[in-house]
């Protein structure tokens, strides 16, 4: 009898935990980076990327890798992420001796709380360019003024609602898995989910 009061008690305290964990879901927002270089813009440059971290403070990292990946964590509403700012620094001693480079970077973003939000930016769209115009794209790609995106996530009652404004090439969108593979062009109009 001891045994089965013992064992019902943890089966309690378990659904209890589980019932917490699941109302606190929406007091915490996730938010997963991504950059994807192509093999020779990661051979030519790193990247300097600002981006707002834990609980929105603006960090900087610097990529030296074809990918990089980052976890951040929101507690405090309202609170923002995104894109701050970026820049391509040429790898030193690197010298250019292919004919042609495919260049090519972008930043993604994926928020996950009550509401999902994706957005993914090409820092450099797709180029094939020849050795010697290598160098002019990094200066015209680091030439880019505020290319800032920035989503504010409001916590509202039990869910998490988004707000920001996007640029013209930039994918937005909610309440999708995955972005990559299936996302829609938005405007420059301020992006609202409610």
């Amino acid at each position: 009898m001891k045994k089965h009061i013992f064992t019902t008690m943890l089966m309690l305290l378990a659904v209890l935990a589980l019932g917490s964990c699941n109302d606190n879901k929406n007091d915490r927002l996730t938010v997963y980076y991504n950059i994807t270089l192509t093999d020779d813009m990661a051979q030519v440059a790193d990247l300097a990327l600002t981006y707002k971290g834990d609980d929105g403070k603006s960090v900087t990292d610097t990529i030296t890798s074809k990918i990089w990946n980052k976890a951040v964590h929101m507690d405090t509403f309202p609170c923002q992420f995104g894109l701050v700012d970026y820049t391509f620094i040429p790898k030193p001693g690197s010298q250019l001796k292919k004919a042609s480079y495919e260049l090519e970077a972008v930043f993604s973003a994926y928020a996950r709380g009550g509401k999902n939000l994706g957005l993914d930016y090409y820092l450099v769209n797709q180029f094939t360019l020849k050795r010697d115009k290598v160098a002019t794209l990094l200066d015209m790609a680091n030439d880019h003024g505020d290319q800032s995106i920035l989503v504010t996530a409001i916590k509202d009652n039990d869910s998490i609602k988004f707000t920001g404004k996007g640029k013209l090439d930039v994918n937005i969108f909610v309440n999708r898995e995955s972005w990559h593979n299936d996302s829609t062009q938005q405007d420059a109009a301020p992006v609202t989910e409610q």
